[in-house]
């Protein structure tokens, strides 16, 4: 049995007050039952050489989201790239 991919995948670091924002905004922002997986770019060199000024990085499917975003900006993607073409309320 394969695990499901997460909805949301959110990039950040621990202590960035802005990843804990962007977090709070998407899960007050996506339908309910949405996983939004976090992600600690410090775990993975690669990651914080792409990412590092970007963070928060929210990403659903292909498509990123990089701060400063606002619940439109995640309502928009969300509704373009959802791959469970869930609506929001």
């Amino acid at each position: 049995m394969h695990k499901a991919l997460p909805d949301v995948v959110l990039y950040g670091t621990l202590g960035c007050h802005l990843c804990d924002d962007a977090l709070a905004l998407g899960r007050a922002t996506l339908p309910k039952g949405v996983s939004i997986k976090q992600i600690d770019i410090v775990e993975d060199e690669s990651l914080i050489n792409a990412m590092a000024t970007r963070i928060p990085v929210m990403k659903m499917g292909s498509y990123e989201l990089n701060w400063p975003f606002e619940a439109s900006d995640i309502q928009e993607v969300w509704r373009q790239h959802s791959p469970k073409r869930r609506y929001l309320l």
